[in-house]
């Protein structure tokens, strides 16, 4: 076993613990709503997998590696059915997770399994480390090594493009369900530049670039490409939440809609945005802020401006900074009862996020009646 750690290697583990982190992440994300992320999931572990099988073979651990090799080549034929299938179902909420969405994607992984099976037992016992880690540059002195490679390259690509493409086809179905230009849309086409820069990049590489420097660049790619599902996953309530409205809010996606009334939205509309606040408000804490404005919170929220404000101000009843000023009032009253001893009020209304003692008294006695002393005596007294 090779005891110092090369780029290549460094790379494997950094892809394996980013892997790890990200499941992990996710697990916290989705303790209510494990399914929605539920391809992603798969990308991650799968990704997971096949950076500790490369990790065995770089440091020649050919022992484990052997039994890891029947799945190693299926498992990278899957990722872009997966992508795939996360990413139609953003779009048609209401496919599911069963065999007969996926019956037709697991086809090619199948017969790569199957090959890699046949092959593997083809070749004599001594030459069958040649088969545990193939790469771009094709082996002409093993006939069954070379038609192994050239199968899994035609393979592959051959997949590639028919998930390009149909991933373009979702583009355009959300192109007629919302309206012309969509974030939909140009979240694929996002996807579609990063994958096709990928793989451009993965054969340039093999190519011009030779030996273990050929190994690191892919590996690189590898991580690039992890971290981007690892975004992909952090930032899904927000591409789930612009896609719910431009389908509430377009005349194409909403029947309940007027054709000519494309600002207004529908009850379940509003509903899903005042949802998204208030997960989005529990999980950041936004509210601490002292210099938080409608414009920057809109922003962060990937929500139109004039939509954010319509909701707060017809499901709260207030504006945006009295809906703020009611969040800093509950936190400054939480802070209160979970102190055994009187605070001070300097410190709760900096922490809550006020600027002023007397702008934090103000708010104070309009939401609750009484003063923070008053309510701090009024706990304690009865404690």
């Amino acid at each position: 076993m090779k005891t110092v750690i090369n780029v290549y290697q460094l790379l494997t583990i950094l892809g394996a613990a980013f892997c790890v982190l990200f499941l992990m992440q996710f697990i916290q994300l989705d303790k209510l709503r494990l399914k929605k992320r539920l391809y992603l999931y798969f990308v991650i572990i799968f990704s997971f997998y096949l950076f500790l099988y490369e990790l065995l073979i770089s440091f020649e651990i050919w022992e484990f590696a052997e039994y890891g090799v029947f799945l190693y080549y299926p498992l990278l034929f899957v990722i872009y059915p997966l992508f795939y299938l996360y990413t139609r179902r953003l779009l048609i909420s209401s496919v599911g997770f069963s065999f007969k969405v996926w019956r037709f994607h697991v086809v090619i992984p199948l017969l790569v399994f199957i090959l890699t099976i046949i092959i593997y037992n083809i070749l004599p016992v001594t030459t069958r480390k040649s088969i545990l880690f193939l790469s771009y540059a094709l082996n002409f002195q093993t006939p069954i090594i070379l038609f192994f490679q050239v199968t899994l390259f035609i393979f592959y690509y051959a997949q590639f493009f028919v998930y390009f493409f149909l991933m373009i086809k979702l583009a355009s179905l959300s192109k007629n369900l919302f309206e012309e230009k969509n974030y939909f849309a140009k979240w694929i086409y996002a996807f579609l530049t990063a994958a096709f820069l990928y793989e451009g990049l993965l054969v340039f590489s093999t190519i011009f670039v030779p030996g273990e420097n050929y190994l690191a660049l892919e590996q690189s790619f590898s991580l690039a490409f992890v971290l981007f599902a690892g975004f992909i996953g952090f930032n899904q309530w927000l591409i789930q939440l612009k896609i719910k409205i431009e389908n509430f809010s377009s005349p194409k996606g909403n029947n309940e809609l007027n054709k000519n009334s494309h600002n207004l939205l529908t009850s379940n509309a509003k509903q899903e945005i005042k949802n998204e606040i208030e997960k989005f408000i529990k999980e950041k804490k936004i509210f601490k802020d002292p210099q938080l404005k409608i414009e920057s919170f809109a922003k962060r929220m990937h929500i139109p401006l004039k939509k954010l404000s319509k909701v707060i101000n017809e499901l709260y009843g207030t504006n945006f900074h009295g809906f703020i000023n009611s969040l800093r009032i509950e936190e400054a009253k939480s802070i209160i009862l979970r102190s055994p001893v009187k605070s001070s009020v300097e410190d709760i209304f900096l922490e809550v996020g006020f600027l002023s003692r007397s702008t934090f008294n103000r708010a104070f006695k309009s939401n609750t009646g009484i003063t923070p002393r008053e309510f701090q005596a009024k706990f304690h007294k009865s404690a």
